[in-house]
């Protein structure tokens, strides 16, 4: 492991002074003469080091390997700017390492990964189905679906173990010499009520929210809430997944929590307290409201509440700025056959609701975020700051703002350093219904509310067909962007959707064909899209369809942006 380790420290002292200053690097390991592609195409053949490194633009690449005499290889790379990842193949010969099933499906590439680890001794040999594969510790070895022989040996000593391998599923073993068995280890989420502790075997763990990786053993689990009874049993884990421990409450309650610890607490008219706060009711609940307030908000309100005997009722409450927004979600027509780059046209559904600023973000709202961060502001080309649109932005810096934007709110930050979606536990996700925090629009949300969402009248720019009334564009701009919400606005009462400045999406640039038609949100592809037209475009590029691809370090004095939020 230390000589491989020089190796890629050499690499990437070398190969950073000469590659972009965002690439990210990807380091494959795999047989000599074996041919890499990359997205399909070819990128080289591994040379005797049976390494080859690549410097890629951030995103995730499609990686095949083949090699005369062995299955086809094929895996997904994730790469991030100025980080290394890397990549091993090893791939199948050809009527040689095939499962003990003999699956039909080995020629399709039906693969799952499996890790094997070895304590408390390492460097130990592993052999699959009699044929030695490499030693411990040993991560993400691709196998055809199907059964499998696992032996490690150490010595004269082995363990041994049989396992199946399933489609696109991760398998975890743990060969325990001192126990002298090979255990499964499973990836294991606790969903507990809040203000829970979760011990494991008599040990408290330091974030109950954290996927936890436990062995196929009986353990004995402990939790402890002051809400509820005490809880304490053993359990056998099967497999990797959820557990939800059936905890009894002491009592009923509403526990109510809120993004604003001073916003007052209503239940059926009644203040019960400020947030976050613990209602013990003595009478139970049928059809309640419970109703969230603070001045300069939009009122938070959840009804048809029923509270039964020894039962709990969990509220967060989110509240916004007075002045978003609310947009339905719905059915639409995404694209245009006319032209190439928005084809074919998707039937694409939202089902949720959004918040959206009916203005773009403007220069006062940006200045106040660069003073508070000590940001520089960017310039606004001798035209005037206050409520005209920001412009010369990058999209790096228009997700800067939501975060900051969802700071100061107290939701949880919508975007990691590396531009990846958060849910509300902070963890990665491309689940745009489990975002919290402020973010800037999907395509597929920016076209659906500049159409008008479910009021949309088909307007072929945002809420007419005669750009003069609705945008801000070559023939009446004077050459530069004027103050939001001048023009009319459409449907849903959001304005300069076509027209004033362009604005960016959070999706990243791919072909329509790859979109899903649910919930569509785009990661992989190039750079990120932008939408809307500008002041200095003519009505041809007003239309609500049209989008362009520009890189996530661009900017220029017509392209700004608005956020979003997603109402959970």
């Amino acid at each position: 492991m230390k000589r491989i380790s020089i190796l890629i420290m050499v690499f990437f002292t070398i190969s950073t002074a000469f590659s972009n200053i965002y690439d990210g690097y990807l380091l494959i390991k795999a047989p000599v003469f074996s041919k890499i592609f990359i997205g399909g195409l070819y990128k080289g053949t591994v040379p005797e080091s049976s390494e080859i490194a690549f410097a890629l633009s951030p995103g995730t690449y499609e990686l095949t390997l083949k090699l005369e005499g062995y299955l086809d290889a094929s895996k997904k790379a994730v790469v991030e700017p100025v980080k290394s990842t890397v990549v091993s193949f090893f791939p199948q010969k050809i009527n040689e390492f095939k499962s003990t099933s003999e699956t039909k499906e080995a020629s399709g590439m039906s693969y799952g990964t499996v890790d094997i680890i070895s304590v408390p001794y390492k460097n130990l040999r592993i052999d699959i189905n009699g044929y030695e594969i490499g030693s411990s510790d040993f991560y993400s070895l691709a196998l055809v679906k199907g059964s499998y022989e696992i032996k490690i040996s150490m010595g004269e000593q082995y363990l041994k173990t049989s396992i199946n391998i399933e489609k696109d599923k991760h398998t975890v073993l743990q060969a325990d010499f001192f126990k002298k068995q090979i255990f499964n280890l499973y990836k294991i989420d606790f969903e507990l009520p809040q203000g829970s502790k979760l011990f494991i075997d008599d040990k408290e763990l330091s974030d109950t929210e954290k996927s936890v990786m436990i062995l196929d053993s009986r353990h004995k689990l402990k939790v402890e809430n002051e809400l509820y009874e005490p809880f304490e049993q053993e359990v056998v884990f099967d497999g990797s997944g959820v557990y939800k421990p059936a905890l009894i409450p002491k009592a009923s309650y509403v526990a109510v929590n809120c993004n604003f610890n001073d916003a007052q607490v209503f239940i059926d008219g009644n203040f019960i307290g400020n947030a976050p706060v613990i209602f013990k009711s003595s009478i139970s609940l049928e059809n309640s409201t419970v109703m969230v307030v603070k001045k300069g908000y939009s009122e938070y309100q959840k009804t048809g509440i029923k509270l039964g005997d020894r039962d709990i009722a969990y509220i967060q409450a989110q509240l916004v700025p007075q002045g978003l927004t609310d947009v339905a979600g719905g059915a639409f027509r995404m694209g245009d056959m006319d032209y190439p780059d928005i084809r074919p046209v998707l039937e694409v559904f939202l089902g949720y609701d959004f918040y959206i600023n009916p203005y773009e973000t403007t220069f006062q709202e940006y200045d106040e975020f660069c003073n508070q961060t000590s940001r520089v502001r960017p310039s606004d080309n001798g035209w005037g700051r206050d409520k005209r649109p920001v412009i010369n932005v990058s999209w790096w810096d228009a997700v800067a703002y939501c975060n900051w934007l969802s700071e100061k709110e107290g939701l949880p930050k919508a975007y990691d350093l590396w531009g990846n979606l958060l849910d509300e536990k902070g963890k990665i996700t491309s689940d745009i219904k489990k975002v919290f925090g402020y973010r800037l629009p999907t395509q597929a949300e920016w076209e659906y509310a500049a159409k008008g969402g479910q009021m949309s009248m088909a307007f072929i720019y945002s809420g007419s067909d005669n750009p003069e009334n609705c945008s801000w564009f070559r023939k009446n701009s004077l050459g530069m962007t004027h103050e939001t919400g001048k023009k009319s606005p459409n449907e849903l009462g959001l304005y300069d959707m076509s027209g004033n400045v362009r604005e960016w999406c959070t999706d990243r640039y791919n072909s329509y064909s790859l979109l899903e038609k649910d919930d569509p949100y785009e990661n992989e592809g190039l750079g990120r899209v932008v939408k809307g037209g500008s002041f200095e475009m003519n009505e041809l590029f007003l239309r609500i369809s049209n989008r362009w691809l520009k890189d996530q370090e661009y900017k220029d004095f017509s392209t700004g942006f608005r956020v979003v939020k997603t109402i959970q």
